[in-house]
């Protein structure tokens, strides 16, 4: 997946907020999303993610040097699809669209600062050439207040915002939809290796296991899953989402069966 391209030896220590635990009211007239909280997490998810560097054991020098020479980091998000579908909204819609841009927006802008604030406490990155990553690509569109500060003190982090697959640890969430994707389905079979060879595990998906009983037969026919996606839907929303990532994204399209360029 390429949500963090790197350089030889390169070390990136990757993190995620879950959104749909962001979600209050879930599938009601009066669902809403707590952006508070959300500031408040991606403050402590850059706190953390930089403190993991320095608790790592590294497998190699090289990789160590690195590490500590740049402190790379990807805050990212998971559960998208199903805050999307908790909120009433189809992926890929355009209230969809509106709400990834100003999720992503707020993630990038709290990381950012609080890379800020790092660096006035501990010390920007060893590695930092203030001129030369004030000129590259993303650090010029970054706001006035952000390159001046940056100027002046330096940052922590060289990179701070990554939108990982989450595809195994969002199953620790609770079964949340992985990372920027949609619901995959509502239910899903998963084989599951335990001590006596195998077995078959059964997994509804988090948005389903929250549908008010009131509402459950309404929500279970209205929510989109990653099937019913047109791929112009997908890429509009990954669209919404690209300016605020200094690493990248990793990204699924599923194409129906016989699609054609």
């Amino acid at each position: 997946c390429g949500e963090v391209p790197l350089p030889p030896h390169g070390a990136c220590v990757l993190g995620s907020v879950n959104l749909a635990a962001l979600v209050r009211q879930p599938f009601l007239d009066q669902a809403s999303f707590d952006f508070a909280q959300l500031e408040h997490l991606a403050s402590v998810g850059v706190r953390m993610l930089d403190n993991v560097i320095d608790a790592t054991t590294y497998p190699l020098s090289q990789q160590r040097d690195y590490a500590l020479g740049c402190r790379r980091v990807g805050l990212g998000i998971t559960g998208l699809g199903d805050a999307v579908a908790m909120l009433g909204w189809d992926y890929g819609d355009a209230d969809s669209i509106s709400f990834v841009h100003r999720v992503m927006q707020t993630l990038s802008t709290i990381a950012y600062e609080t890379s800020l604030d790092l660096a006035r406490e501990k010390g920007p990155f060893a590695k930092l050439d203030r001129e030369c990553y004030l000129q590259s690509g993303f650090a010029r569109r970054l706001p006035d207040g952000v390159r001046r500060r940056i100027a002046d003190h330096g940052i922590r982090n060289s990179h701070l915002v990554a939108i990982a697959p989450a595809g195994s640890f969002r199953l620790l969430a609770n079964n949340v939809s992985s990372g920027i994707e949609p619901i995959f389905a509502l239910a899903q079979e998963r084989v599951v290796t335990d001590a006596g060879g195998e077995r078959r595990v059964r997994l509804q998906d988090y948005a389903m296991a929250c549908v008010p009983a009131a509402a459950r037969e309404t929500a279970i026919d209205k929510t989109v899953t990653a099937r019913e996606v047109a791929p112009e839907q997908h890429l509009a929303l990954l669209a919404a989402a690209q300016p605020f990532v200094d690493n990248a994204i990793a990204k699924t399209i599923n194409l129906p069966q016989g699609c054609q360029a």
